[in-house]
């Protein structure tokens, strides 16, 4: 969804759908979306991300994604220095990228599948996208609770947290009937 939402707000030439014409079908999941740091790059907060004097590398797929966006809000909110790398054929291979600490310093992913590298201590978790704590890991901060450097940055975090709060969306075509499941289900 976030890369629909975005697609559309900045009108890209290669985005040919109006996204308010597609159908709404629900929301499966919301997604517990985490900044992580490799261990190598000695990042354990957002503010030691601000104080950085090198560039920090983000890895992504592609700007668009989830991950890119995230990045581009949060760098832009929190005045990081930073640098995307899209290129990556999924989350696996920049994770292990931000593993191995060589190619990338960071990246802003959901926990799911990583969480064995944050118990070894090879990824930081710096912190959780959103306004509440993850449950599992109540010590780590959320990017809301980090001061924000100038006040547009505070409009950038709302609008990461609604794109979070999205979550993963089912939607359809446009013109889909709403009568029911079962009139859009073939059988």
């Amino acid at each position: 969804m976030t890369g629909l939402v975005l697609a559309d707000m900045l009108e890209l030439e290669a985005a040919k759908f109006d996204l308010d014409k597609f159908t709404y079908i629900g929301r499966i999941d919301v997604v517990w979306r985490v900044l992580f740091a490799s261990k190598a790059s000695g990042f354990q907060s957002i503010g030691d991300m601000q104080k950085a004097t090198k560039v920090i590398r983000f890895g992504c797929t592609d700007k668009t994604s989830a991950s890119g966006v995230d990045i581009s809000i949060m760098s832009e909110a929190f005045g990081l220095k930073s640098k995307i790398i899209p290129g990556f054929k999924g989350s696996k291979e920049y994770m292990l990228a931000v593993v191995a600490g060589r190619e990338l310093d960071a990246v802003s992913a959901s926990l799911a599948g990583y969480e064995d590298y944050v118990q070894k201590g090879d990824l930081v978790m710096v912190a959780v996208q959103g306004s509440k704590r993850f449950p599992s890991y109540p010590r780590v901060p959320t990017v809301s609770e980090t001061p924000i450097p100038n006040p547009e940055g505070k409009k950038y975090l709302e609008l990461l947290n609604v794109l979070n709060e999205s979550g993963r969306m089912v939607i359809g075509p446009p013109g889909l009937p709403r009568t029911g499941a079962s009139s859009w289900i073939k059988r």
